[in-house]
């Protein structure tokens, strides 16, 4: 163990990796070697199947040639008497003969002839000398020139037990084999050809055929087929299914070493020349199958390789995680505290030194320590200070430094020794000392300095404020207004900013207290916004006040400083933003099971320089951000931030240049009630249409009607509501038809422009509720029966359906694509019909689809609506439901057309 001790880290994966690669190599040679043999046992299986192959073919062309001097010779009645048969007729064209020993039977095709069954008798018994005592499929089909009669003489088991039926796989396939045995009798030039390896479909039986033909002059071509199935003289190695005959076009010589090895893709390809006929056995073996088979006959091999590859990779790992890792990782350790210790011992202010006396060498040492040695006597140091328990003082370089010594029990004779310069540390504690009451003596003038110029200030600027509405009175001109106006605003700057610097004193000398009160929440920001609402429209801002908590929601807090800071900031918005807008969110989350109020101000100004934002802990130290209409103060995000830490806030400020800024606001929040507060629900019973384009406004006043209990619809999205009380919209009509309140932010509360209009800011809830109702009472006369007269009247006293179908009319009539709906709707009406009869569901979906598309064009909301119930009845199948809906709008259709007619 020692040893493993002593290996170096990469020593071992070094031998285990060389281990590996012997192993790797010894398993490629032991693959070749292998390989090379299944090679030889391949070759030498498709040289035997080659060599029976041409045996089996010159076998049959003797067979075939004795088979036609019979059928010449079958008309000499002294050499071939006359056989008594008694064929068996199974069609008008197909006659059958049994077999003697029931082995061979024969079938003849065409019109009965005695000599043609005299003949197919005698090849019968012939055959059944070659095949009687075999056990497998053979055929003979011979193609008479004489009387062209086709000879069917098998063995195959297949045709017995169909004879009551009069039908079988071979008499089937007899004109398929005639007209292949006519073309090939019309192929003069060539006398004898071997067909392709066939499967039999009803069988694992694989065979070839083997032609030959015979002319003889004033008749029709003689063809000899023989059907011979090879199963019975494959080697095992070789697999029926990959073989394969492929013509070469000449004879070659008896090679046993002329086989050709190939690829084609992912198939290995034998190839070997037959002798004494032009062709070549050809053995396709695939990749996979090639793979699968050495893998099958190596399978313990390989099993043990993996078992041996696994047990040496977790020894492997256990000797490195039980020897070598933690030796790395103590030598680690070790350099990375040696280096610790080097780094302190210099960095230390005292001197520092270890000594051994036995071998008077140093162990450890500083830069310190290395500047005394020179000047003392360690052994005399060593020996005093044990006669003062560890500590003495002396005087080296006329300077007094205290010694402290001590004995390492470890290392015999060896002691520490630390250095401590009195004369310096009570150089640096004198210093320290005056600094700190230097800084005291600072920061209790500054905040002197600040209250007494805020209390000398504030007085004056008062005085001057009075004066200057005195002014006012007595100057009623407007140029003096103006120039008046303009100077009250700054000398308010003035003051508010004594002000602000008052509070800061007071903040940091802990004489501000906090004064906890209940306020509704949602109320003190509005009233903020409704402050700062003149400087946006005086710059030509846009406010959106998105208030996202719950009516009525109170927080216990200090009003009075948290309306300071929001003032504060959102000032500061408003004089770095110079168009755009501004943006305010008030919203209560929940984040790590506390609740918290966040008030999100939002601008899409210039940005904040990061001397601004360093203004937050440290101000002045950044010019501040202006415009022409206000001068921001480098003390506003310093006092809103010890504000917020005052009322348990916390103020955090994000910007980014010519994008904007973003201040946020987070209170804790504590339920007050442990039931919800009641809200009046002023606007119950009023229904409102929304036809607003701006989707922040939109969702502004849904939040404030949803807010207020009164209900709306979007004009749209929905057509089908024709009875309202008011029109909110965002865009100018000068001639509204019905009452309409005009949503803007360049107005602070609402302004009447006639009977039927007002102009209302969207921000704030009492001024739209004022204006709703205003608006409501001045109109009495458009309230929900007068309309539903109205609407009565105007269409003719009909009904709600006629209302709608009315209005679709209109639509229709003045719409471009009238000629477009009344060429395709009715046709795919009628689709929908005949596909729901036939239950088409796939076509009966895109029928629908593109209905609904035309009724989309045509905006014709109800019709639309229809198509997409169609949709989902025809998903789920539900043909009650499919039908009832193409039937209403086969009449919606139908009565719209009839009107667009007329």
């Amino acid at each position: 163990m020692r040893t493993l001790n002593q290996l170096k880290p990469n020593t071992l994966t070094r031998l285990y990796a060389l281990f590996l690669l012997f192993m790797v190599i010894s398993l490629f040679l032991y693959a070749y070697s292998y390989f090379d043999t299944w090679l030889d046992s391949k070759k030498n299986a498709i040289n035997n199947t080659t060599l029976k192959f041409s045996r089996q073919v010159e076998d049959y062309r003797y067979h075939s040639n004795q088979l036609f001097q019979l059928s010449n010779k079958i008309t000499d009645t002294s050499m071939f008497p006359v056989l008594r048969l008694n064929p068996i007729k199974l069609r008008s064209d197909v006659f059958w003969l049994e077999g003697r020993d029931q082995t061979v039977d024969s079938i003849i095709f065409g019109k009965p002839n005695e000599q043609t069954f005299q003949l197919a008798q005698r090849f019968a018994n012939s055959l059944e000398i070659l095949w009687g005592v075999r056990n497998d499929y053979s055929s003979l089909y011979y193609l008479n020139g004489k009387g062209n009669d086709l000879i069917l003489i098998t063995t195959h088991s297949v045709l017995k037990p169909e004879i009551r039926y009069k039908e079988s796989y071979l008499t089937l396939t007899a004109e398929s084999k005639r007209s292949e045995l006519l073309m090939q009798s019309t192929a003069l030039d060539e006398k004898e050809s071997l067909s392709p390896i066939r499967k039999m479909s009803t069988e694992n039986i694989y065979y070839y055929t083997y032609r030959i033909m015979f002319n003889v002059p004033g008749q029709l071509t003689s063809v000899v087929a023989f059907d011979l199935p090879i199963n019975n003289f494959l080697p095992s190695e070789l697999s029926p299914h990959y073989l394969r005959l492929l013509p070469t076009g000449q004879q070659s010589v008896y090679d046993k070493n002329n086989i050709e090895i190939s690829t084609d893709g992912s198939s290995l390809i034998f190839s070997q020349p037959i002798i004494g006929i032009p062709y070549s056995l050809s053995y396709e073996y695939p990749m996979k199958s090639i793979i699968k088979e050495i893998a099958y006959k190596n399978i313990w091999l390989l099993i043990s390789l993996l078992i041996f590859i696994s047990i040496s990779v977790f020894g492997h790992i256990y000797i490195r995680n039980k020897y070598v890792f933690p030796y790395i990782s103590m030598t680690r350790n070790l350099r990375i505290k040696e280096e610790m210790t080097n780094d302190i011992i210099s960095n230390l202010p005292i001197g520092l030194l270890v000594y051994n006396f036995s071998s008077n060498h140093k162990i450890i040492s500083n830069s310190h320590a290395e500047k005394l040695l020179p000047h003392i006597d360690l052994s005399k140091i060593r020996q005093m200070a044990v006669e003062h328990n560890g500590l003495i003082q002396t005087a080296i370089n006329n300077e007094i430094y205290e010694i402290r010594t001590s004995n390492n029990n470890n290392i015999d004779n060896t002691s520490l020794f630390i250095f401590l310069n009195k004369d310096n540390e009570a150089l640096i504690n004198k210093k320290l000392q005056l600094a700190q009451q230097e800084y005291e003596k600072n920061t209790i003038a500054r905040r002197k300095i600040l209250s007494n110029m805020s209390l000398e200030l504030m007085r004056p600027i008062k005085d001057i404020n009075e004066m200057v509405y005195q002014f006012k009175e007595l100057l009623p001109e407007d140029t003096h207004q103006q120039l008046l106006s303009l100077l009250l605003e700054k000398t308010n700057y003035i003051s508010e900013w004594i002000e602000n610097i008052t509070l800061i004193n007071k903040l940091e000398n802990q004489e501000w207290k906090i004064h906890k009160d209940e306020f509704e929440l949602s109320t003190l920001v509005e009233s903020i916004l409704i402050t700062a609402s003149p400087f946006m429209i005086r710059k030509g801002l846009t406010l959106y006040f998105h208030n996202n908590i719950r009516p009525g929601l109170l927080l216990i807090n200090d009003g009075p400083a948290l309306s300071k800071i929001i003032l504060s900031l959102i000032n500061y918005a408003i004089s770095t933003t110079n168009y755009g807008k501004i943006t305010v969110n008030l919203n209560l989350v929940k984040n790590k099971d506390k609740e918290e109020i966040l008030i999100d101000i939002i601008d899409s100004g210039s940005g904040l320089t990061p001397q601004d934002i360093a203004n937050i802990k440290y101000p002045f130290l950044g010019q501040a951000m202006g415009d022409k209409y206000y001068s921001n103060s480098g003390i506003i995000f310093y006092l809103c931030h010890l504000l917020c830490n005052k009322i348990q806030g916390e103020l955090t400020i994000k910007s980014q240049e010519s994008i904007g800024s973003h201040f946020q606001i987070a209170l804790p929040y504590q339920h007050i009630d442990t039931e919800e507060r009641t809200f009046n629900v002023l606007l119950e019973g009023i229904n409102a249409k929304l036809a607003i384009k701006n989707p922040e406004i939109e969702k502004i006043i849904c939040q404030q009607l949803d807010k207020y209990g009164a209900t709306y619809f979007d004009k749209n999205r929905e057509n089908l509501y024709p009875e309202y009380d008011i029109i909110l919209k965002d865009t100018p009509n000068d001639n509204p038809e019905s009452p309409t309140i005009l949503l803007m932010s360049s107005i602070v509360g609402f302004e009447k422009i006639s009977k039927d209009l007002i102009k209302c800011n969207y921000n704030f809830g009492d001024p739209l509720i004022e204006a709703i109702t205003y608006l409501i009472e001045e109109n009495e006369s458009f309230s929900l029966d007068t309309t539903k007269e109205s609407i009565w009247d105007e269409n003719n006293n009909l009904d709600k359906y006629e209302v709608i179908l009315n209005n679709y009319r209109k639509k229709l009539n003045g719409s471009d694509y009238k000629e477009l709906f009344i060429s395709t709707v009715p046709i795919d009406v009628e689709k929908l019909h005949l596909e729901a009869t036939n239950k088409d569901f796939h076509s009966l979906a895109q029928t629908a689809h593109r209905l609904k598309g035309v009724f989309a064009m045509l905006d014709l909301e109800y019709l639309r609506e229809s198509c997409e119930y169609l949709e989902h009845d025809i998903k789920n199948h539900n043909e009650l439901e499919i039908k009832e809906r193409i039937t209403q709008l086969d009449k919606w259709i139908q009565q719209l057309l009839q009107q667009g007619n007329n």
